[in-house]
C-alpha cells in the first residue's frame, strides 16, 4: 500500500480485504449504486401492452477490528427500489422497496479455515409505507471457507429469511478459483456466480449468473386486516465489462436476460399460495453500475 496510508487505516484495509475471501470474490467494493431497465419487461403475454421494469440498488461496506484475533464485524446496508408497471395489475405499488442492515462477524479460524456469521434484519414495504404494515423481515446466514491451495478455496453454509410467503432456507455452496493470472471464477450459488477476464489494469470483462427472490408487503386485500404482499424472482444471465476510470472507481455496464421471472401475489400467513400468479415472458435488460472498488488481486 502508498506510504501515505495510514498505519491504522492500511491495518483496516488489509483486513477487510483479507473478508472477502468468505464471499467469494476477488475484491470487495466499499460503495456501490446500480440501476437496471428492462424497458419491456414482457409480463403479459399481450405484446401490445408495454410494461417496464425497473431497479436501483445502493449499498455499502463497513468494516469494525477486533484487535485481539483479528475478526471483524462488517455493516453492510443495501437500499433496493423496483418500479415494475403492469396495465392489467391496478393495485400494483408504484414503488416497491428493501431496507436491509446485514451485519456479519467475520473470524478467521487457521491460514486455511475461515467462518461467517451474519444477521440480516430486513424491511420490504412500498413507497412511503416500507417501515409500516408488518414489513419487517428477520434473516441470516452460516458461511463457511476452506482453502484447497494459493489459487482455489471452496464454500459451504446456509442462508435463512422469514418471507412474507414462509419460511425460506437456501443452501449455499460457492467457489474462488483464480484459474490462471488472467481469469478467475467466483461466486456463491444459487445467490451469483462471475467468470471474469482481465484484458488490462484498467479493464476486465466476462459473464454472469444472478438469483434473486424476495417479497414485500403490498398493503391489504379485500378488507383491512389482510395483508397482502408481492413476491419477485428475478434471475439473469449476462455479460459485462468493468472499466476502471481511476485505481479504485469502477464503472460496469451489462447486457442480459432474465430467466424464470416471475411476479406473484399472496396473502400473508394464507394456507393458499398464491391468489394472483401472473404470467411472465423474460425479456432483455440492460444495467450500469458505479463501484469505490478495492482489489485483492
Amino acid at each position: 500500500m502508498p506510504n501515505n496510508i495510514p498505519k491504522r487505516l492500511s491495518i483496516v484495509l488489509f483486513l477487510l480485504i483479507f473478508s472477502v475471501s468468505l464471499s467469494a470474490q476477488p475484491y470487495i467494493d466499499l460503495l456501490q449504486v446500480r440501476y437496471t431497465n428492462s424497458p419491456d419487461a414482457g409480463l403479459h403475454s399481450d405484446k401490445n401492452i408495454k410494461n417496464n421494469y425497473q431497479y436501483f440498488q445502493g449499498n455499502a461496506t463497513l468494516p469494525y477490528i477486533f484487535k485481539k484475533d483479528s475478526s471483524m464485524l462488517v455493516l453492510n446496508p443495501v437500499f433496493e427500489n423496483y418500479k415494475i408497471r403492469i396495465s392489467s395489475v391496478t393495485d400494483l405499488p408504484d414503488n416497491i422497496q428493501s431496507l436491509a442492515l446485514s451485519l456479519n462477524f467475520v473470524k478467521p479460524l487457521s491460514k486455511r479455515w475461515g467462518l461467517t456469521v451474519g444477521v440480516i434484519p430486513r424491511w420490504n414495504g412500498y413507497g412511503s409505507q416500507t417501515f409500516k404494515h408488518n414489513s419487517f423481515q428477520a434473516g441470516g446466514l452460516l458461511l463457511a471457507s476452506v482453502k484447497k491451495n494459493a489459487h482455489l478455496e471452496y464454500k459451504f453454509g446456509l442462508y435463512y429469511n422469514s418471507e412474507f410467503f414462509g419460511p425460506y432456507f437456501i443452501p449455499l455452496a460457492g467457489i474462488d478459483w483464480q484459474i490462471n493470472k488472467r481469469n478467475a471464477l467466483f461466486g456463491i450459488l444459487p445467490a451469483n456466480i462471475t467468470y471474469e477476464h482481465q484484458v488490462s489494469n484498467r479493464f476486465y470483462w466476462g459473464g454472469l449468473f444472478r438469483f434473486n427472490t424476495n417479497s414485500y408487503q403490498a398493503g391489504f386485500h379485500d378488507i383491512p386486516t389482510v395483508s397482502k404482499y408481492i413476491r419477485v424472482d428475478e434471475n439473469q444471465l449476462a455479460i459485462f465489462a468493468d472499466t476502471y476510470l481511476t485505481k479504485n472507481i469502477v464503472f460496469t455496464t451489462e447486457l442480459g436476460h432474465s430467466v424464470l421471472r416471475k411476479l406473484r401475489f399472496g396473502e400473508v400467513d394464507s394456507k393458499a399460495p398464491y391468489y394472483y400468479n401472473q404470467k411472465v415472458n423474460d425479456n432483455f435488460y440492460i444495467s450500469a453500475t458505479l463501484s469505490y472498488r478495492l482489489r485483492v488481486r
